[in-house]
C-alpha cells in the first residue's frame, strides 16, 4: 500500500505540472504562499516520500516568495514580494526567467535520460537539481539527491571509486543493479544502506566536534553524535530540537526566537537542559528515515521529563507520552501517524473490530494539538440515511410545519475553524465512515476536502455562498475491516485519503501493564490463547489480517471473575461464529480451545 500510494503522488505530480507546461510556467505557480500550487512547495513537501530536498535556506530554489522581508545582503535581491540571487538578475521577473530555463533543460533531459547533460548543469541547488530529474525521469533514476548519500549507497552496493564519481554515474551504476526491483522499495534500500555505510566515517560528511564546540563553547553539553553530519555547526540542530522539545513545554516560536547560542535566554537554558539529560539517559533518538532534524524522543524520555521537570507538563498538555500511555501503539508508529494526518489533511484509521480507532482517533487529535481541547474536534457517525442535508445544509421541517434551510455538522465546523484568528488545528472525526453513501454525503465537497483545494471557494447547491475547507480543519474517518456488509469505497473518495492501519496492541508494553492488575490467573492464559487466534484468522484465506480480534476487549474491565468469561461468551465467541459461519467444525475447534480455559 506504501508503494501504490507513492506511485499515486508521483502521477498527481505530473498531472500538475506536466512537462509540457512548464516552459508556461508563472513565478507564481512556481512560489507562492498557498503552498499547495507551488511548484517548489510540491518539490519540497508533498513528494517528501518520493525522497526529501528539506534543509538549507529557500535560496536552494533560487527565487521564493517570503513572509518577512529579508534583511540586506549584497549575495541577494528582493523587492516587495520575491527574494532571489542578486547573480541571476536585477529583477524578480529576470532571475525567474533563467530559473525556469534551467528547469524545463533538466526535465527535458531526464525524460530523455541525458542524465551526463543535467551533471553539467550549474546555477541551481544539487539536491533541488536531481529530484526535478527524478519526477521527470519516468522512474529511471533512484530518488536519493544527496551527492554523499549517493556516492555511500553506491560504495556498499560495490562501486570503486565512487567517493569521486558524478551524480549520473553512480546513477547509471545504480539502475544496472535494479533487477527488476520496484523503484520505490530499491531506492529506500540504498538510502538505509547509505545511512548505515561504514564508509561514511571515511568521508567529509561527519565535521569536527572541535571545530563547532570552540566556536560555540555552550554546544559542548547538548551535542548529539547521530547529527554529526547534518549541521553546519550553526542552529539547524538547535531549531529541530527546540520542535521536538520545546512543544512539549508549551512554547511557541514567538515566546522561544530561536537565540544565537550565547546562553543569555532562559527558555533556551530549559531546552539545554532537556537535551543534556534526554542524551545523558540516551532518551532521544533520531527519527526513521529521516537526516532533516526530524526526532523522537522515546516514552520513557518523556516519563523521566514528567518525572523531574516540574515545568514539563504545564498548561495541562497531552503529549506524546499521554498518547502512548493510552493508546497500545508504538513511538515510530505514532510519529508516522501524526506526519501521515498532518501532510494529507484526510486520513482514514482502519482495523479490525476492537483495535480502539474510535478511542485512538480523539487522542491522535489531542496529541497533534498537544493539549485535551475537545471545542476543535467534533464527531459524526455515518449510516445509511446520513445525507449531504445532515453534513452540509439542506432544508429541514421546521416547528411551524415548514421547510427552514439549515446548516450541517461539517458546514458548521469548517466555519468555527475559519473562523479561529490563532489558526489552531481543528479535527473533525468520522465513525463508520463507509456506512454512508459518500458521494452523495460529500457532493461537491469532495474536491475542497483535498489537501490542493483547501481554501479554495465554491459555491454550494442550497446557496450562492461561496464556501471553502480551509487549511487548519483535519479530517480522521474510522472503518471497521471485518465489516463484511459494506461496499468499497469509491476511487474518487480513496485518493484524497490516506488509509492507515490499526493493528491488535496485545504486545505492546502498555497493554502487558493493563492487564497486570488483573487478579484472575486465566487472563494471561487467555490473551496469549487470543494472539494464537488472530495468527489463525490472519493465515485464513477468507478473512485476513483485518478480521483478527482487538484489544480493546480486555481493557478497563473490573477485577472480578465474571468479566473475563462475559467478554468470551458473548463477545469474542458470537464474532467467531460469524466469521466461520461456512465452516461449523473450524468454529468449534475454536472456541472450544477458549472455552476450556475458562474452567
Amino acid at each position: 500500500m506504501i508503494q501504490d500510494a507513492k506511485y499515486r503522488l508521483y502521477q498527481d505530480f505530473l498531472e500538475q505540472f506536466p512537462l509540457e507546461s512548464l516552459e508556461y510556467m508563472t513565478l507564481e505557480k512556481y512560489t507562492n504562499l498557498n503552498r499547495d500550487d507551488s511548484f517548489c512547495y510540491w518539490l519540497e513537501s508533498k513528494t517528501e516520500t518520493l525522497g526529501s530536498i528539506w534543509g538549507g535556506s529557500a535560496y536552494k530554489f533560487n527565487i521564493f516568495r517570503y513572509i518577512k522581508e529579508p534583511k540586506y545582503n549584497g549575495k541577494y535581491l528582493h523587492d516587495n514580494k520575491y527574494s532571489w540571487y542578486a547573480r541571476l538578475g536585477k529583477s524578480a521577473d529576470e532571475a525567474f526567467a533563467g530559473t525556469k530555463e534551467l528547469i524545463v533543460r533538466i526535465a527535458h533531459l531526464a525524460s530523455e535520460g541525458n542524465l551526463e547533460a543535467i551533471d553539467r548543469i550549474r546555477g541551481i541547488g544539487h539536491a533541488f537539481k536531481w529530484k526535478i530529474a527524478f519526477m521527470y525521469s519516468d522512474l529511471r533514476i533512484v530518488h536519493i539527491y544527496n551527492l554523499d548519500d549517493l556516492r555511500n549507497a553506491a560504495l556498499e552496493m560495490g562501486m570503486e571509486h565512487a567517493d569521486k564519481a558524478s551524480a549520473s554515474a553512480i546513477q547509471r551504476f545504480l539502475a544496472e543493479r535494479q533487477d527488476g526491483r520496484d523503484i520505490f522499495e530499491y531506492s529506500d534500500y540504498l538510502w538505509a544502506l547509505s545511512q548505515s555505510s561504514e564508509h561514511r566515517l571515511k568521508h567529509k560528511l561527519i565535521r569536527p566536534i572541535e571545530k563547532r564546540t570552540k566556536k560555540y563553547p555552550s554546544w559542548r553539553e547538548m551535542y548529539l553524535p547521530e547529527l554529526r553530519y547534518m549541521s553546519d555547526g550553526k542552529t539547524a540542530e538547535y531549531k529541530a530540537l527546540f520542535r521536538y522539545i520545546g512543544e512539549y513545554y508549551g512554547w511557541t516560536q514567538e515566546d522561544f526566537d530561536i537565540p544565537k547560542l550565547d546562553g543569555t535566554s532562559l527558555l533556551e537554558n530549559r531546552v539545554r537542559w532537556s537535551v543534556h539529560k534526554l542524551k545523558h539517559e540516551k532518551l532521544i533518538q533520531l527519527a526513521p528515515g529521516h537526516k532533516d532534524g526530524k526526532f523522537i524522543i522515546r516514552p520513557e524520555g518523556l516519563a523521566w521529563l514528567e518525572a523531574n521537570d516540574p515545568e514539563f507538563r504545564k498548561n495541562g498538555k497531552y503529549t506524546d507520552s499521554d498518547f502512548l500511555n493510552d493508546v497500545f501503539m508504538d513511538s515510530e508508529s505514532l510519529f508516522k501517524l501524526k506526519e501521515l494526518v498532518k501532510n494529507k489533511k484526510n486520513v482514514i484509521l482502519q482495523g479490525a473490530p476492537g483495535v480502539g480507532k474510535t478511542y485512538s482517533a480523539r487522542r491522535l487529535a489531542y496529541a497533534i494539538m498537544s493539549e485535551k481541547d475537545d471545542s476543535r474536534i467534533e464527531m459524526v457517525q455515518f449510516h445509511q440515511n446520513y445525507s449531504y442535508e445532515d453534513f452540509i445544509m439542506g432544508y429541514k421541517p421546521t416547528d411551524n410545519g415548514g421547510f427552514g434551510l439549515k446548516e450541517g455538522s461539517f458546514f458548521k465546523f469548517c466555519k468555527r475553524a475559519s473562523a479561529d484568528k490563532d489558526k489552531k488545528d481543528y479535527f473533525f472525526i468520522i465513525d463508520e465512515i463507509n456506512r454512508g453513501n459518500l458521494s452523495r454525503i460529500f457532493g461537491e465537497l469532495l474536491m475542497l476536502i483535498e489537501r490542493g483545494y483547501r481554501g479554495t471557494g465554491l459555491k454550494l447547491a442550497y446557496t450562492d455562498e461561496v464556501f471553502t475547507v480551509p487549511e487548519n480543519l483535519y479530517i480522521i474517518g474510522m472503518m471497521n475491516t471485518a465489516d463484511r456488509s459494506l461496499a468499497m469505497i469509491d476511487y474518487a473518495l480513496r485518493r484524497r485519503f490516506s488509509f492507515y492501519n490499526i493493528h491488535p496492541g496485545f504486545e505492546t508494553p502498555g497493554f502487558r501493564s493493563e492487564i497486570s492488575k488483573y487478579s484472575d490467573i486465566r487472563v494471561p492464559k487467555i490473551i496469549e490463547a487470543i494472539c494464537q487466534l488472530n495468527d489463525t484468522i490472519a493465515r485464513d484465506n477468507s478473512l485476513g489480517e483485518g478480521f483478527k480480534i482487538g484489544h480493546s476487549y480486555f481493557c478497563g474491565q473490573p477485577d472480578d471473575s465474571l468479566w473475563i468469561e462475559n467478554t468470551i461468551r458473548f463477545d469474542i465467541l458470537p464474532m467467531l461464529e460469524e466469521y466461520w459461519f461456512d465452516n461449523r467444525d473450524k468454529f468449534r475447534q475454536e472456541s472450544s480451545r477458549l472455552l476450556n480455559l475458562l474452567k
